[in-house]
């Protein structure tokens, strides 16, 4: 049966099972893992199968060269005009009739070699028998997971489908509240052939808002489970039909109101700058927590750990201290190596922790000013890679680091994505992406209206001869992007600098004292500002 896809929010609660009970869910944890790596085998084989299809190989040609043609004549038409753009747009329609017909030749047959979730499951119903896993939680765990894996493989550049270890593997979630796993009257069922196996009371936060979210129908619950300490600790999330009620506060006003209104923001590796009508905001991602010192005891931790492994399988390694790559026997892991990996893995995830409390904290501050917030689709995986192979004047090769370190720590991405959540979950319009290359918000420079190149280590550009910080000028100049996107309302970007200037002093004076990155730029600005001032 197909799960609901109606309007959902997540109310979670903690779960505390004795020894016994705990024994009772590894085991199946365990189980659900062993099968899923049976099926991802079985799919792994059937995708093999597929395609050294000549069939295919055919269609998927003709679909990958149709969708090329189609996007260079869109472009074309887009420029064009009168019967030229006319022929251009029967050209593309006749296109995308031959590309739906190689589209549908290629569905087929995926289906046809099992790699749908409903095509699947009687390929491998001996592997659920065989594991003793229910129907539930096989469907809504296993199938679900594996087959969304082979549509990204297939449709969305994803990587190849890899198996789990037991120890990654985290949930386990049924396809509606019956059977296996099921949550009512405040407690979590374990059942087997439709037999109630035991019962584990569910403790949640008390207050108006899980009250409140947790009226509606239970669609389906999902367990998972995290290290803490070195042990594993369980929690039950169960997934509520309807909308997130709102957070109140104690005299019953919303606690978070977001505020109707347009901002532009530019998103850093670590630095995000905000701009409305009325306010400018340059703010450092993660502030408010020391990562470095966490990242100091991780980096000691991880010599210690590593130097336990050598001394625990010599034969492991070579000579000169490299791993051999076809020895195949076990690892041998001592007490003292378990601890330390138990700690470092601990310092892991106080620091995620930290870090999506600081995002949530600023994303309901940023609420509050606006609810359509314009930034650019940066690739930020991009950033993440290293840099090509390329030699100084000297002949030297130049260092190939990026910004993983920053990106590993801040996480501008995923601040991104809470704060389209926040917005969307409360319907509001939320954060609008606009493409880099059109906009090329960095360089514009609107008193010109000319496009001017910036190196990376510039984090001060002028206008009219006066400096500004770079991210808060971008921000300013996606907050007056226009309808389409691909360029700039160029009258509000004249007629409301001049408030925006005041607003970008105020801004960077208020960074005056403060322990600023090196990326914002502080300094220069500040000197310029002072000398006006004494001026």
């Amino acid at each position: 049966m197909k799960r609901s896809t109606s309007e959902t929010h997540i109310v979670t609660g903690e779960i505390h099972p004795s020894v016994q009970q705990k024994h009772v869910i590894e085991k199946l944890f365990s189980d659900c893992c062993s099968a899923y790596n049976c099926v991802v085998a079985v799919v792994k084989k059937q995708l093999e199968g597929l395609e050294s299809c000549n069939e295919y190989i055919v269609a998927k040609e003709v679909n990958d060269t149709l969708y090329k043609e189609i996007t260079v004549l869109e472009a074309k038409a887009e420029k064009a005009s009168g019967a030229e753009k006319t022929q251009l747009e029967a050209e593309i329609k006749t296109k995308k009739a031959l590309k739906k017909s190689a589209l549908d030749a290629m569905k087929t047959l995926i289906k046809a070699y099992g790699l749908t979730e409903y095509s699947l499951g009687p390929l491998v119903r001996d592997i659920k028998n065989k594991y003793s896993v229910p129907s539930e939680l096989f469907g809504g765990t296993i199938l679900v997971r594996v087959t969304k894996a082979v549509d990204d493989y297939l449709w969305r550049n994803g990587e190849n489908i890899s198996y789990k270890k037991k120890k990654d593997f985290l949930s386990l979630q049924n396809k509606r509240n019956i059977s296996a796993l099921i949550f009512e009257s405040g407690k979590l069922c374990f059942s087997k052939n439709w037999k109630t196996v035991f019962e584990i009371p569910v403790t949640f936060v008390e207050d108006e808002y899980n009250e409140e979210a947790l009226d509606g129908r239970v669609k389906y619950p999902t367990l998972v489970r995290y290290v803490k300490k070195g042990e594993w600790c369980y929690e039950l999330q169960l997934a509520i039909e309807g909308p997130p009620p709102p957070k109140r506060n104690k005299q019953g006003g919303i606690r978070h109101p977001i505020k109707s209104g347009r901002a532009g923001l530019d998103v850093g590796t670590k630095v995000i700058a905000f701009v409305t009508e009325d306010v400018v905001l340059l703010q450092e991602l993660c502030s408010d927590f020391d990562y470095i010192e966490d990242e100091k005891r991780q980096a000691l931790l991880k010599q210690r750990i590593d130097v336990c492994r050598r001394a625990n399988n010599p034969h492991k390694y070579n000579e000169d201290g490299t791993c051999k790559k076809d020895d195949k026997t076990p690892w041998v892991v001592s007490k003292r190596q378990a601890k330390l990996e138990a700690e470092c893995k601990e310092i892991s995830r106080k620091q995620a922790a930290k870090r999506e409390f600081s995002h949530k904290t600023l994303v309901n501050k940023l609420v509050g000013f606006a609810d359509t917030i314009i930034t650019e689709d940066n690739d930020v995986k991009g950033w993440q890679k290293k840099k090509g192979r390329e030699q100084d004047a000297t002949g030297k090769e130049k260092s190939r680091k990026n910004h993983g370190f920053s990106i590993g720590h801040c996480a501008p991405a995923m601040f991104v994505m809470l704060l389209d959540r926040n917005l969307k979950n409360n319907k509001h319009p939320g954060v609008i992406k606009v493409n880099t290359d059109k906009l090329r918000a960095t360089d514009y420079n609107h008193a010109t209206q000319t496009y001017e190149e910036h190196k990376l280590s510039e984090r001060v550009v002028y206008v009219n001869g006066r400096p500004y910080q770079r991210d808060l000028y971008a921000a300013y100049k996606l907050l007056y992007t226009n309808a389409s996107g691909t360029g700039y309302d160029q009258k509000a970007l004249e007629d409301n600098f001049a408030r925006f200037t005041g607003l970008h002093d105020a801004e960077i004076l208020r960074h005056k004292g403060m322990k600023n990155p090196g990326s914002m730029g502080i300094d220069k600005l500040l000197k310029y500002l002072e000398s006006v001032q004494a001026a």
